[in-house]
């Protein structure tokens, strides 16, 4: 069996312990590193016997619980082991909730639902362990604690049950910047922030969501595979919650593209937006396409100079004015107007 130490010294590290039963001996193999980057301090000292100053409970109270794979009437509880006698068997208690009040945050506080009555406790031989027949879109507090009955229990945690989604059509995406590094570097970003809501303000479920990249004149984006080989096996138009939520170039609240607007190929010449989709079953909805434009004066390469610009006013295709006449080669806002430069 394994267990886990917090050591306090300059700062913290998880230590692993490996713990005879028979004779009560707790080990590890690993070799503790102290080191500071404090002001005034370098050193790194290496320690080789540590002395464990916490008692450790016959039956000490798990730490971490956590849940994961939730669904609407089930959920899997995870914990750590925290005892000091081997356990085979772990209470697990259990209550729906009700929300009290929610403050200017969003942040909830609940009361055990119909006054704790719905309590329930069962008994597990084993963890992982799954909790089912739990009510759908509901938030649940979990306890669990090792059998004897004078095992402590742990901290409380809560979760909701996902609630079974409806069709809706979703509430407008931000697009709130573009960021260009440049044709040398090769690579950009569009950053943004997906809806919560339908456009009636009901809250939405992001799992459900998806989106696409346009530009210009609502030409959508095509991810290629060879440069997205981290995250798609084929050419995508539409990049679902599955992708954008764990993936190496597409986030929650941005997606990076190998393509810049500078150089002879811009990324596009005008604006640069994207749509969300909200799909249950068969039914799918989409918001309005949202755009981020590029500046009045660069959008087309075919504007007017105004009076306060001085007639040798260099523009890299992204917006940023440049202080003198670029030395690079590549296409350019010169007064205006699309130059390429040799």
């Amino acid at each position: 069996m394994v267990f886990y130490f917090n050591l306090y010294f300059v700062g913290t590290c998880d230590i692993v312990f490996n713990v005879d039963f028979e004779s009560g001996v707790m080990s590890t193999e690993d070799d503790i590193y102290l080191g500071s980057d404090q002001e005034g301090s370098n050193f790194l000292d290496r320690y080789y016997n540590v002395v464990i100053t916490r008692e450790l409970a016959p039956y000490g109270a798990p730490t971490y619980l956590s849940v994961e794979d939730v669904t609407t009437n089930s959920v899997t509880l995870t914990w750590q082991e925290n005892s000091f006698e081997e356990v085979t068997q772990w209470v697990v208690r259990y209550s729906p909730l009700v929300v009290t009040s929610v403050d200017e945050n969003g942040n909830k506080t609940y009361d055990l639902a119909e006054n704790g009555a719905l309590l329930k406790e069962i008994v597990v031989d084993e963890h992982p362990c799954s909790l089912t027949n739990l009510e759908e879109g509901t938030p649940y507090k979990v306890w669990v604690r090792p059998e004897p009955a004078e095992g402590k229990w742990s901290e409380p945690m809560i979760f909701d049950t996902k609630a079974t989604a409806v069709p809706a059509v979703p509430a407008d995406p931000i697009v709130s910047e573009w960021y260009d590094r440049g044709d040398e570097s090769g690579y950009s970003r569009l950053y943004f922030t997906l809806p919560e809501t339908d456009v009636d303000g009901n809250e939405i479920n992001k799992e459900y969501l998806s989106y696409s990249v346009f530009t210009d004149d609502d030409q959508i984006f095509t991810f290629p595979v060879e440069n997205y080989s981290y995250n798609i096996s084929e050419d995508l138009t539409e990049i679902p919650y599955e992708i954008f939520i764990s993936g190496y170039d597409f986030k929650e609240d941005h997606v990076y593209f190998y393509r810049t607007n500078e150089g002879d190929n811009p990324f596009f010449t005008k604006r640069i937006g994207m749509q969300v989709y909200y799909t249950v079953g068969s039914v799918k909805n989409a918001s309005n396409i949202v755009y981020w434009n590029l500046p009045p004066e660069i959008a087309t390469g075919i504007q007017n100079v105004t009076a306060s610009e001085s007639p040798d006013t260099w523009y890299t295709l992204d917006g940023r004015k440049l202080s003198a006449k670029p030395m690079t080669k590549g296409v350019f806002i010169k007064n205006g107007q699309k130059v390429v430069n040799k």
